[in-house]
């Protein structure tokens, strides 16, 4: 994707041909410019992706002897207007301040600040490392770059499969902390600045930045703070101007930040979604309650026809580290073709309605939880539930099966010990939200769209994060939140129905109990405005079986599953005897990102870590 990239070695052996192989890894798409420079005992590049009809090229930041590539957006900072380019604008700053205050700096981007007389490199991501940096040191030369292919176009970094990591993506459909595929691999943690020195060899990684402390009094003051904050976010994101997207469904978070666009802003909406889809119905509502151009991307019949390479392009995108089935890669080329310079996403505002949030969906259990070994063996559960919670042991190879459970289950804990104190227990949940699930799997989901159109994320603001985090947990597991605000703002919006539920926005617990079962029926009769928006497990149980079995059920040293295995879980899948969409869609990325790594000519195989 578009990013940076550096290689920094003392003996400045091949440095030049590294860091051209580096940059050339990144380019994806005739739109992407890039920039290349050797520094010395450093090479730093970086990729830009061109908004539709402009033609920028990407420039080095320089103030004295610092050098800085920087990829990304910075809000709401007045220094911003000192010098004539970003890079060089951040650079200045760096040098009259120190490094420590970008990262505590609001805005969506990935910095390398490489100083010529202390021979020392600097890493930095955003408060929620929304732009990844991964990173390796293999014999005294040390690579950093936005994707992992990058890293491995030097012969020599690593191409083994780390049994952590493998542990957690079969665990978790995620990784967890710094954790990644690949053996001696590694990724810069969020807001938090990492050093190499080329003088000692030696990395460090500084403290995180302090944790707003926010408080109100009543519930409707925490709803009114929020509000406030939300309606900040999103004025914010639709400053300058730029040529606005949004990805809107039929649900509450893309509703929410639509319904507080600032007056007189155009937003090219867009939904996703299967021939019958409610969000497509709904979002069309949405759309003309708004006064917003809408646009319907219908998942035809061919959509199937083309899974596998699209599958596979995901794949090539994300370097395998990322759990998913290819979707939204067809809505892609619309953007550009409407001309839309940034897009809206409405990711993190699961942290407004926890009952619907993925693996994270709360139950009435999870408000209860008390203490953290209560805490683990829940989110284990619900974690794992669609991947090795729905296999045996003896799914895979030899003892791998205990090994990587236990293995999982350790990351696991590791990450819940930083949040230990966090009162009430289940307020950890929120938190291992935005650290885990945002951090290390939905940036995958923006890298991918960063590839054609530069992307914003309102809801992931960091005033408006500390106060989701700070706030009762009983305003943040069903509709309160959103309700209150759209109550507000749009009380048109509220009519229009929840794609995922149903019913009305703000209705009654019991409403939304019989709604979501009507819907559920009618989407099964297939009733015409009840469908989701996409049919995976059905898919893969009948129209991708073949490609599953072709896929998976082979001998393949890069991952420790018997074909005979495979066989069995792609069975029960057709037979609805269990449900592994997830579990089998993990194999399937491992399996084509093996394939795509064989094709360059590494030879993938699992390593002890």
């Amino acid at each position: 994707m578009p990013g940076i990239c550096g290689v920094i070695d003392a003996t400045s052996e091949n440095l030049a041909s590294a860091l051209k192989g580096m940059v050339g890894s990144l380019r994806h798409f005739d739109w992407h410019t890039s920039v290349a420079e050797v520094l010395g005992d450093a090479g730093l590049g970086q990729v830009l992706a061109n908004r539709p009809g402009s033609a920028r090229a990407p420039q080095l930041g320089r103030a004295g002897d610092l050098v800085v590539a920087f990829d990304g957006e910075l809000y709401g900072t007045s220094w911003l207007a000192e010098a004539a380019t970003l890079p060089d604008r951040v650079a200045r700053a760096i040098a009259e301040r120190g490094v420590e205050f970008l990262a505590a700096s609001h805005g969506s981007f990935a910095c390398a600040v490489w100083d010529r007389t202390t021979r020392q490199l600097q890493l930095i991501t955003d408060q929620f490392g929304t732009r990844p940096l991964y990173w390796t040191l293999t014999r005294g030369r040390f690579l950093f770059a936005s994707e992992i292919k990058a890293l491995h176009a030097h012969s020599g970094a690593t191409a083994e499969f780390g049994e952590e990591g493998l542990a957690q993506f079969l665990a978790f459909g995620q990784y967890l902390g710094n954790t990644t595929l690949y053996r001696g691999v590694e990724v810069v943690p969020a807001a938090r600045v990492l050093t190499f020195s080329l003088e000692t060899g030696s990395i460090s990684i500084g403290d995180p930045p302090p944790r707003e402390s926010v408080t109100a009094q009543t519930d409707r003051d925490w709803l009114a703070l929020i509000e406030s904050r939300l309606v900040d976010a999103v004025t914010e994101s639709c400053g300058g101007d730029e040529r606005l997207g949004l990805s809107l469904s039929g649900g509450l978070d893309a509703r929410s930040i639509l319904a507080v666009v600032p007056a007189g802003r155009r937003v090219q909406c867009v939904s996703l979604g299967i021939p019958g889809s409610l969000d497509h119905r709904a979002a069309g509502k949405l759309a003309a309650l708004a006064g917003q151009p809408h646009h319907r991307h219908m998942l035809a019949g061919d959509f199937l026809q083309q899974f596998e390479p699209l599958l596979d392009e995901v794949v090539r995108l994300t370097d395998g580290q990322y759990l998913d089935q290819g979707i939204v890669l067809t809505t892609l080329p619309t953007y550009r073709d409407l001309g839309v310079d940034v897009l809206l996403r409405g990711h993190a505002g699961e942290l407004m309605h926890m009952s619907k949030a993925y693996a994270f969906s709360l139950d009435d259990k999870a408000l209860t939880i008390a203490t953290r070994a209560e805490l683990t063996d829940w989110l284990w559960r619900h974690l794992t539930g669609y991947m090795i919670g729905s296999v045996s042991d003896s799914f895979f190879r030899g003892s791998f099966g205990s090994r990587m459970r236990d293995m999982a289950r350790a990351a696991l804990e590791q990450q819940l010990a930083a949040w230990d104190d966090v009162e009430p227990v289940p307020q950890r949940i929120w938190r291992l939200f935005v650290a885990e699930r945002l951090r290390r799997e939905t940036v995958l989901s923006l890298q991918l769209f960063r590839n054609y159109v530069e992307v914003r994320v309102p809801l992931l603001e960091p005033r408006l994060i500390s106060a989701l985090l700070a706030a009762p947990t009983h305003l943040k597991v069903g509709e309160t939140i959103q309700a209150f605000v759209l109550g507000h703002r749009r009380p048109d919006f509220l009519r229009v129905v929840n794609a995922n539920t149903g019913a009305p926005v703000g209705s009654s617990r019991a409403r939304v109990a019989a709604s979501h079962f009507k819907l559920r029926v009618f989407a099964k009769l297939g009733v015409p405005g009840y469908q989701p928006y996409e049919r995976l497990g059905a898919w893969l149980a009948q129209d991708l079986q073949p490609w599953l079995r072709r896929l998976l059920v082979t001998d393949s040293s890069a991952v420790p599953i018997e074909p005979a295995a495979w066989q069995a879980v792609i069975d029960q899948h057709a037979s609805r005897e269990r449900n592994h969409t997830f579990l089998l869609m993990a194999g399937a990325t491992l399996a084509l990102h093996a394939g795509q790594a064989a094709r360059a000519g590494r030879t993938i195989a699992v390593s002890a870590s």
